[in-house]
């Protein structure tokens, strides 16, 4: 603003102007003495164990007797130290004033103060379950007659009884954490709040395994047409003996089993391959064999066994 435009101004506007860039003025002080403090908190003594995350074997000691055996600590040679940095927007502000004079009783809420510490803390939100109740309404329209129904958002489907969230969770788990059924129960009533049986739990896996059945089928095909078909390296030791057959051909288990038995014995009925495959595969009564030649015959790949 220039001096022609503020001497056009009134008395109460001139007021307001320097009041609004009084108020600007004392945030910007407040937001110095902040950055001052921090800058300041950065500045710390020498690093040891009592204030970061340092191992003790990395402080300095006092001198010791030349001749006493030395022995080495803690994590290697160039273990790195990790600090805590400021960050420049935290998600909340406390601001911690004095209400009353301890001495006097003096009320000092008024009082601005001036800043004196400033300090940063990590912390979690409460990870607590939350129940979200569902409204489907239908609507008759008065021009047709007829009646509209709308579908629910994503995750928020009528024949859902646990939220896509909490169904990630209990997947967590039980599938990365490899929880026991018991202990996923107390970890979402411990850490969440949320009592769920054992069979809730159960219900959840299974709908993520249907879910996933298409990313499966689509890594079996992969396996399928690799040109590699084991790879090891565990080690240099490796089985004597190992069936590799069904790898490349993405066998079940009752496949495998028949697959060996007509490779040894050449052409069998099923009765004879149910009683030969015993060691490998229980086939529960002729027709499971019979399921299984059908399914070996019929392959997309080509048929591996015929039928006569």
């Amino acid at each position: 603003m220039t001096q022609e435009e503020l001497a056009q101004l009134s008395r109460a506007e001139l007021i307001q102007i320097i009041l609004t860039q009084f108020e600007q003025l004392e945030k910007l002080k407040a937001d110095y003495e902040a950055l001052r403090l921090k800058l300041e908190k950065g500045k710390k003594p020498t690093t040891n164990s009592s204030n970061s995350s340092q191992p003790p074997s990395r402080d300095q000691k006092r001198s010791l007797p030349t001749d006493r055996h030395k022995r080495r600590h803690g994590p290697p040679r160039g273990h790195p130290k990790h600090e805590r940095k400021f960050v420049a927007n935290p998600d909340h502000r406390v601001s911690v004033k004095v209400e009353s004079c301890s001495s006097c009783q003096a009320d000092l809420r008024a009082i601005a103060g001036s800043l004196v510490g400033v300090n940063q803390i990590t912390e979690l939100p409460p990870a607590k379950a939350e129940v979200i109740e569902v409204r489907q309404y239908e609507v008759h329209c008065p021009e047709c007659g007829k009646s509209q129904v709308c579908a629910p958002p994503a995750g928020l489907e009528m024949d859902r009884v646990f939220g896509s969230r909490l169904e990630a969770t209990v997947v967590y788990y039980r599938q990365e954490q490899h929880l026991s059924y018991q202990r996923t129960q107390s970890a979402l009533l411990n850490l969440h709040g949320l009592e769920i049986s054992q069979g809730g739990i159960d219900k959840i896996m299974q709908r993520a395994g249907s879910k996933a059945v298409q990313a499966v089928e689509q890594i079996q095909e992969q396996v399928r047409q690799g040109s590699v078909i084991h790879c090891d390296e565990t080690g240099s030791r490796v089985e004597k003996y190992r069936h590799r057959l069904g790898e490349r051909f993405n066998f079940t288990r009752g496949e495998l089993a028949v697959m060996a038995v007509l490779m040894l014995r050449g052409p069998q009925t099923a009765a004879e391959l149910r009683e030969r495959a015993g060691r490998l595969h229980t086939f529960e009564d002729h027709s499971a064999v019979e399921s299984t030649l059908v399914r070996l015959s019929e392959r997309s790949d080509g048929a591996l066994t015929g039928l006569t």
